[in-house]
């Protein structure tokens, strides 16, 4: 399924690619990450500061990231600002193995990392909404290999899942 939308003479079409789990993520050298695989922000010891997007970048994530804080009933641990803010995904993970704190990314943005115990991660519970990859493209111009790769992209449409 997709969405479709019409500003003659446009029409522009959006088509979901993937869904990836987000992830909570530590320094994975830090003695006091969590334990198990699974993790609730209710039961951590303390709230580390969150290392991701700066809020002057305009990303909904964040603002997701803060509202999730609120609900899980963990905004009001921190003294001063929950964020600490960064320009990129690569400066967050390094940001985090450099000067610790925590983050929530997607499942293989940190995968690797993960594997070579760079850093850990663990499933939320509850979940936080995924990240969702969409393909735009323009309706009337779409060339014969924009289509077959629409094609194909249907058939490995998948969520990316958080498998440790």
């Amino acid at each position: 399924t997709g969405v479709q939308t019409c500003a003659l003479p446009i029409c522009l079409a959006m088509h979901p690619l993937a869904e990836e789990e987000i992830v909570l993520v530590f320094p994975g050298d830090n003695p006091d990450r969590p334990k198990g695989r699974q993790v609730s922000l209710k039961k951590l010891s303390s709230a580390p500061q969150v290392v991701h997007y700066r809020r002057s970048l305009g990303f909904d994530r964040t603002s997701t990231i803060e509202a999730y804080l609120g609900q899980e009933g963990v905004r009001d641990r921190y003294d001063g600002d929950w964020l600490l803010g960064v320009d990129s995904i690569s400066e967050i993970k390094d940001t985090l193995v450099r000067n610790g704190g925590m983050s929530f990314l997607p499942w293989p943005d940190v995968e690797r990392e993960h594997r070579n115990h760079v850093l850990q991660a663990y499933r939320l519970n509850p979940q936080m909404r995924p990240r969702t990859i969409w393909l735009a493209y323009r309706t009337q111009t779409s060339r014969p290999a924009l289509k077959d790769f629409l094609k194909a992209a249907s058939t490995i449409q998948k969520k990316r899942e958080f498998r440790p």
